[in-house]
């Protein structure tokens, strides 16, 4: 667990404009506006202690996940800086807002029920950190946790909303995950091809390394490498299946896309459109 808790509010003139630079100039002076490049003990001593308290809508009868403006500062925050399920706290409501956020909580029309009771669609909560996971798998990992303490982490996060009450959820079968990723490949093809190809111009042969597979999530993460680059990468490098498909695509039809959801990267040689 962390050892020191960072709290700090987010005024309300900041949400109706979203406008993002407060918060980021915290994350800055932490040292985790790109914790990508942060060291791994600032990571461990920071994860789940930021908390941001929104401000100015005390007078405001409905719940701050129902206020449109709230909703969209968060939602275009995650999508700015997708690592909140890492970092935020739970005891002071930050990490719960985050998802709330990215949801529709329905409040049931009956008489008999307490008030500040809401209908959580678990469905959308398992959806949205599904969306969400490979950047706190990524932080996770730079920690030294397990598969199975990244996995049981985001299963307490889930049981917070109701889903399998605390209980770890199934494993994804091989072939769930394949349909998945290439639902992903058929949505992105262009894209991913057009960068593909602009990377085989530059740089020769080499694969598109994707941070985040799950079709229309933003922050993905991609970048074009080549395989003189891929041979000295950690994790990378001895990738049999990864190399011999570099070694046989064909360029001026095919590229290679290797998708990493950590511990597992998955690569597979998909057709230019």
């Amino acid at each position: 667990m962390s050892n020191q808790a960072v709290m700090t509010t987010i005024p309300r003139a900041f949400i109706e404009r979203s406008d993002f630079s407060g918060v980021m100039e915290i994350l800055e002076q932490l040292g985790i506006s790109d914790p990508q490049q942060t060291g791994a003990e600032t990571l461990t001593e920071l994860q789940s202690s930021v908390g941001f308290l929104v401000d100015g809508y005390n007078d405001d009868p409905r719940e701050l996940f129902h206020i449109p403006e709230v909703r969209h500062f968060f939602q275009q925050l995650h999508a700015a800086w997708p690592f909140g399920l890492f970092f935020f706290r739970r005891t002071s409501q930050t990490l719960q807002l985050l998802v709330m956020c990215h949801i529709e909580a329905k409040t049931p029309q009956s008489a008999s029920v307490a008030a500040g009771t809401f209908a959580i669609p678990t469905d959308s909560v398992v959806t949205f950190l599904k969306a969400s996971a490979p950047p706190v798998l990524y932080l996770a990992e730079r920690i030294g946790w397990t598969p199975e303490q990244s996995i049981q982490f985001l299963a307490e996060i889930a049981a917070m909303f109701g889903v399998g009450r605390g209980t770890r959820p199934p494993p994804e079968t091989a072939e769930a995950k394949r349909q998945r990723h290439h639902a992903f490949l058929k949505d992105q093809n262009r894209t991913l091809a057009a960068e593909a190809r602009t990377g085989f111009q530059n740089e020769g042969r080499g694969a598109i390394l994707v941070g985040q597979p799950d079709p229309g999530t933003v922050g993905c993460q991609v970048m074009f490498v080549a395989q003189s680059s891929l041979l000295e990468t950690e994790g990378l490098c001895d990738d049999r299946q990864l190399h011999a498909q570099i070694e046989r695509y064909d360029p001026e039809v095919q590229y290679v896309v290797c998708i990493l959801e950590p511990p597992a990267a998955d690569s597979y040689i998909i057709a230019i459109p």
